[in-house]
């Protein structure tokens, strides 16, 4: 009867123990089937982000591709002032304006004066003077911002430019003498106004 009980006493221990390890480990086929899954969810977030950031990158190399124009070349200004393309066609140097200029004689070593085309692509109406706006720096790192309004001397651009309309005009910089210049349309707004575009003007193509 003792080595019954005894018996049934020792079972009854095996099979609660055996019973707390089955509760406590997870079954071969669901530690993979986990393992699987997480692997999968690491797999589609690094797929996500690679993508997210691919498509940023695309964005800001769309936004700003670093294209440098050259005389004659077409930018496009897309702002909160309108839309429109700026085109400079040529340019000459001057030593001297008219009497009735703001400057007759230039502060460094000549004048810049930039002839332009601009046509409105926009669907407003746009107010020239607020994007007549253009800077200047020569190789020395020197340069200087246009400064068209008032001078006589030079073919001013009309007041407004209407949608499609396309005006003519110049502007006119003070400036050392240089074997080239960096002209640029947009770099003196934040980001949020304007675009920026650029152009290499060469000593060599200046009008005599």
């Amino acid at each position: 009867m003792k080595k019954t009980l005894r018996f049934l006493l020792v079972s009854l221990a095996i099979l609660l123990v055996v019973t707390g390890c089955n509760n406590e480990a997870p079954e071969e086929d669901d530690i993979e089937d986990d393992n699987i899954e997480a692997l999968a969810d690491d797999e589609t977030t690094d797929d996500e982000g690679e993508s997210d950031g691919e498509s940023d990158q695309s964005a800001a190399d769309e936004a700003s591709n670093g294209e440098v124009l050259s005389l004659g070349e077409t930018g496009v200004m897309m702002t909160n002032l309108g839309d429109y393309e700026v085109t400079p066609t040529a340019f000459r140097y001057a030593s001297e304006m008219g009497e009735d200029d703001p400057k007759k004689e230039p502060s460094s070593d000549t004048f810049v004066i930039i002839d332009f085309t601009i046509t409105n692509i926009g669907d407003e109406i746009i107010d020239t003077e607020s994007i007549v706006f253009a800077s200047i720096l020569e190789v020395t790192g020197q340069g200087g911002d246009s400064a068209y309004e008032g001078f006589e001397s030079i073919d001013n651009f009309a007041d407004e430019i209407d949608t499609d309309e396309t005006v003519e005009g110049q502007m006119i910089f003070d400036s050392a003498l240089s074997e080239e210049y960096e002209l640029s349309f947009g770099s003196a707004y934040i980001d949020s106004m304007s675009n920026t575009e650029r152009w290499i003007l060469y000593g060599d193509e200046v009008e005599n």
